[in-house]
């Protein structure tokens, strides 16, 4: 039995995925691509009603961190993509089943191997939050995007600045629904060169979970402190003063940036934080919604207050 062209006849206990046409396999593929979005999403659902939005968001985080960089080696590898620059990452990218071609409307423009721009015309997922009115698009967009997609683009150099160019909110419904710059720079030059911070912090990093549950202390922060780009302490400067929720229009009014650029220098505070072995809970900044607000750990609140002095 071979190049069946649906399942419609008798069960077979040895059917295997040869035994399909080719048009079938890609259907197939397709509805496999539909299948696990629904479970992304149906994930995501759960922890927002059983926990909070926060949590919800938190836990993306933690997951995509991880599973990001995961899911480009297993492609890489089964369609021998030589890793190391813009162009492995865009072709990783184009066949990730998270990043579907049925469902997203996305345009790759690589303009040498280094440097490249991806532009995602339609996002189901942003279409059916703007429908929902509750704008969690924000929070996902700003927050859960840019640093899990930044580890994924580091996989395949460490070099590389993924940032986005433009994200939600849009005024018009039927435009682009973001627009991400990718390129390798020089060491020198990246906004976060520490990205392993874990094993530059060594002994500084708790790595027993009795050790995880404790509070900053002085040192630890300090020590995570130095690694921040001069962008990123301003972001948090900013937040310290009022960290039992700093609002975002108060934060980019007062450094003079916009949304995109403040999530892009918390992108890799989030960044810097999930390379280490602490929990999720240690995040010194947490996002909260409804209004869109930053919350920072009183410990990391205080010091910052002593070094900016």
């Amino acid at each position: 039995m071979a190049d069946l062209v649906d399942y419609s006849g008798a069960f077979n206990p040895k059917a295997r995925y040869e035994d399909f046409s080719k048009d079938t396999l890609v259907k197939l593929l397709k509805e496999y691509e539909r299948a696990y979005l629904i479970v992304l999403g149906e994930w995501d659902r759960v922890l927002k009603e059983r926990h909070s939005d926060t949590a919800a968001l938190e836990n993306n985080v933690s997951m995509w961190m991880t599973a990001g960089p995961l899911v480009e080696h297993h492609l890489c590898r089964t369609l021998n993509i030589n890793v190391g620059n813009v162009e492995s990452f865009f072709k990783a990218i184009q066949m990730d089943p998270g990043f579907p071609l049925m469902l997203f409307d996305n345009e790759f423009e690589l303009v040498n191997p280094n440097y490249g721009l991806i532009t995602v015309k339609k996002c189901t997922a942003l279409n059916a939050f703007e429908r929902e009115g509750k704008g969690y698009e924000i929070p996902l967009c700003h927050i859960v995007e840019p640093s899990t997609m930044i580890n994924t683009a580091l996989y395949h150099n460490p070099n590389m600045i993924f940032k986005p160019v433009q994200l939600p909110p849009r005024e018009d419904k039927g435009g682009i629904a973001c627009k991400w710059e990718a390129r390798i720079v020089p060491k020198s030059e990246h906004p976060f060169p520490y990205w392993r911070m874990a094993k530059r912090m060594g002994t500084s990093a708790p790595n027993n979970p009795r050790e995880a549950g404790k509070p900053w202390s002085e040192k630890q922060i300090q020590t995570l402190w130095g690694y921040l780009s001069d962008d990123t302490k301003g972001v948090m400067r900013v937040i310290a003063r009022k960290p039992e929720g700093c609002l975002k229009d108060d934060i980019i009014r007062e450094l003079g940036i916009n949304a995109e650029e403040m999530s892009y220098r918390l992108g890799f505070l989030y960044l810097a934080i999930f390379e280490t072995p602490w929990r999720q809970k240690w995040a010194p900044v947490r996002c909260l919604v409804n209004p869109w607000r930053y919350k920072m750990d009183r410990e990391w609140a205080q010091v910052i207050k002593k070094l900016s002095l």
